[in-house]
C-alpha cells in the first residue's frame, strides 16, 4: 500500500462552544489541529501508512499533539521539537457549524510550525519513502517553513510521486493577499492535483464556475486533478483527462466544520489515490468521511474509521 507524507502543521485548536444565549460562561475544548496533520491522522484511521513531517514547540501542547498522532497510527520520525511555543488556533463557532479562526503564529508571533528548515529533514527520504506528499497553503505562508516545503514538493515531483495542495487559505497569516496569490499560483506547476474550497479557487482564479476553474488550473498549471469542495452543495472534481463528477453532500446534523475539509481529503487520497476507485466513487466516499467528521467538534477526534464509512455509506444509499 502506498505510504503518504503530510509535511505543514500540527497546532492546538481551541474551540469555543456555542452555549445557551442566558449563560455568561464560555467554554472551550482543546482539540489537535492543522491541516496538513488532520489530513495525516484521517488516512491513518482509514487504514492507510501515513507520516507527518512538521515541527512542534518543546512545551506541554506539542508533547500532547505528539503523543495525539502517534497514537492514531502516524509515523511521526520526521517531526521536530524545537524551542518556540507551538502553534495555537482559537476557533470560534457560528451558527450552522462554520467557523472564524484567531491564529497566534508568524507573523504576530513567532511559533513552531514555521519554523521548519530544510537541515531539519533529509529530502531524499522523504521522497524515496513516500508515494504521495501533501501539503498546504499554512505551510507555504511563511519562511524558513514556506522553501522548504517547496524544496520537497519539487523533489518530490521531479521523482514522479504524487503532490498535492490543498490551498488552505487564512489570509491574515500571509503578508498579503497579493503575496499569497502569487506565492501559491506560482508553485501550481510542482503540484499533481488541487483540492481546494469554492472560496478559495475563486480567490485565486477570479472565476465562480467550479467547471470553469477546474479547466482554467488543469490548462494554464498541467494540473492532473482540481477538486473543488463546496460545503452544503457537495463536491465537484475534474481529472486532465476530461473525467468529472459532481456529487452532492450528505444530509447530517452539522456540529462543526473545523478539518471538514481536511477530512475529505483524506477520504478523497484513500479511495482515488490508494484504492484506485472510480472518479465519482471516490468523491462520495470523500463526502462520507466529511460528514461524519462534521458531526462532532474538533478536527481530529471525529475522523472516522473505515468500518465507520462504509456503515454510514450503506445506511446513506
Amino acid at each position: 500500500m502506498e505510504q503518504v507524507a503530510s509535511i505543514g502543521e500540527l497546532l492546538l485548536d481551541i474551540i469555543q462552544v456555542p452555549q445557551s444565549e442566558r449563560s455568561d460562561k464560555v467554554y472551550s475544548i482543546f482539540s489537535p489541529g492543522g491541516s496538513a496533520a488532520n489530513t495525516a491522522v484521517g488516512l491513518a484511521r482509514l487504514g492507510v501508512r501515513a507520516k507527518f513531517i512538521g515541527v512542534v514547540g518543546d512545551d506541554y501542547i506539542g508533547h500532547f499533539l505528539l503523543d495525539y498522532i502517534k497514537r492514531s497510527g502516524v509515523l511521526i520520525d520526521q517531526v521536530k521539537v524545537k524551542n518556540f511555543r507551538t502553534t495555537v488556533a482559537i476557533v470560534i463557532l457560528k451558527e450552522g457549524g462554520e467557523r472564524e479562526f484567531v491564529i497566534y503564529r508568524k507573523p504576530f508571533v513567532e511559533t513552531a510550525d514555521s519554523m521548519l528548515d530544510l537541515k531539519d529533514i533529509d529530502v531524499n527520504e522523504i521522497v524515496r519513502e513516500n508515494d504521495i506528499i501533501l501539503t498546504t497553503g499554512v505551510a507555504l505562508s511563511q519562511e524558513p517553513s514556506r522553501s522548504t516545503v517547496l524544496r520537497v514538493i519539487e523533489e518530490s515531483h521531479k521523482n514522479d510521486k504524487i503532490t498535492i495542495l490543498d490551498p488552505n487559505i487564512r489570509l491574515d497569516i500571509w503578508s498579503s493577499k497579493e503575496e499569497m496569490i502569487h506565492i501559491l499560483l506560482s508553485s501550481l506547476r510542482s503540484f499533481d492535483a488541487f483540492l481546494g474550497s469554492i472560496e478559495e479557487a475563486q480567490m485565486l482564479t477570479s472565476l465562480s464556475d467550479p467547471e470553469e476553474i477546474a479547466d482554467h488550473l488543469i490548462s494554464k498549471y498541467g494540473l492532473d486533478l482540481v477538486a473543488i469542495k463546496m460545503g452544503k452543495k457537495g463536491a465537484y472534481v475534474k481529472t486532465s483527462g476530461k473525467e468529472e463528477a459532481l456529487v452532492p453532500s450528505f444530509n447530517v446534523k452539522v456540529i462543526d466544520t473545523t478539518g471538514a475539509g481536511d477530512a475529505w481529503n483524506a477520504g478523497f487520497i484513500y479511495s482515488y489515490y490508494v484504492k484506485k476507485d472510480k472518479l465519482e466513487e471516490s468523491v462520495k466516499f470523500a463526502n462520507a468521511v466529511a460528514a461524519l467528521k462534521c458531526m462532532d467538534y474538533g478536527a481530529m477526534y471525529p475522523l472516522p474509521t473505515l468500518n465507520q464509512v462504509k456503515k454510514f455509506l450503506l445506511e446513506n444509499k
